[in-house]
């Protein structure tokens, strides 16, 4: 991203998750009444009219984008319900973008939340979110550049407890950095977790339909830069101190759901759960 001015991928991102409100999603329980307020205003302005669209035009729209709306609300629940499972209370949001679970999730009322992320990004966040109590306990911004800035310091400067179970959330982040951020990322979040500790972390793995996905992020300022197999990924955590647990993908979590895409073509996220040994 642009080191001056907001992601424009957690732009569209809240977009995404905006639209969970509307017909062109079918999944239930996905709707983020906050993301509309952190769009810019044109993006705004299209989310109205989507909303604005009559129920039959959003199930064409659907269908004409094979069902490509559903994936970001099929990504949002599979982590949602991962992070319902985890008894703690005390939460890290890696590259948070304009993440709403702190002023929209009931399970975090009682929970202190770090939400880690480049500066530019959390200026937009905060600003937009001015006036709009979060349901958390507690939001602590952590502003930090992965490629430069120490997250260890940072989280120890912001009141982070390694002596206090943690879940990790690193979503839509890793296809962004390159292996050494990643690896040196999960060194910290296994140094600064104590036992019962969880991570939840999204990755992508290499495919023609990944790399013409990135070619597009890439003219945005925002290329891929890191992509891995399934093997791969198990292999970085068990390096790092922490145990694979699961690895399902967008697929499966469609097939739970009662929803699948017309050809699956937008399947290609997948969702690593972790936890210290």
């Amino acid at each position: 991203m642009q080191s001056d001015r907001p992601s424009a991928t957690a732009t569209f991102v809240a977009f995404l998750r905006a639209l969970g409100s509307t017909d062109l999603v079918t999944l239930d329980k996905v709707a983020d009444p906050v993301a509309q307020r952190l769009m810019p205003p044109h993006w705004g302005r299209l989310m109205q009219q989507l909303s604005n669209f009559p129920t039959p035009l959003q199930r064409t729209l659907w269908w004409t984008t094979l069902g490509g709306f559903d994936t970001m609300a099929l990504r949002t629940r599979a982590i949602d319900e991962a992070l319902a499972s985890f008894p703690g209370q005390q939460i890290v949001i890696l590259g948070a973008g304009l993440d709403g679970r702190a002023w929209r999730l009931e399970r975090l009322r009682d929970a202190r939340v770090f939400e880690v992320d480049h500066p530019a990004t959390q200026a937009r966040k905060v600003a937009g979110l001015r006036g709009v109590p979060p349901l958390a306990r507690e939001v602590q911004f952590v502003p930090v550049d992965f490629e430069r800035d120490s997250l260890a310091g940072a989280l120890t400067n912001a009141g982070h407890r390694s002596d206090v179970p943690t879940f990790w959330l690193w979503e839509g982040v890793t296809m962004y950095l390159a292996r050494p951020a990643i690896q040196s990322t999960l060194a910290t979040i296994a140094g600064r977790s104590m036992s019962t500790s969880q991570l939840a972390m999204t990755y992508l793995e290499p495919s023609a339909r990944c790399r013409l996905v990135g070619w597009q992020a890439g003219l945005l300022g925002e290329p891929f830069r890191g992509l891995f197999h399934t093997e791969e990924i198990a292999a970085l955590l068990e390096e790092a101190g922490l145990a694979l647990t699961s690895d399902t993908g967008a697929g499966e979590w469609a097939q739970q759901w009662g929803r699948k895409h017309p050809l699956g073509l937008f399947y290609l996220e997948r969702l690593a759960l972790a936890e210290t040994r």
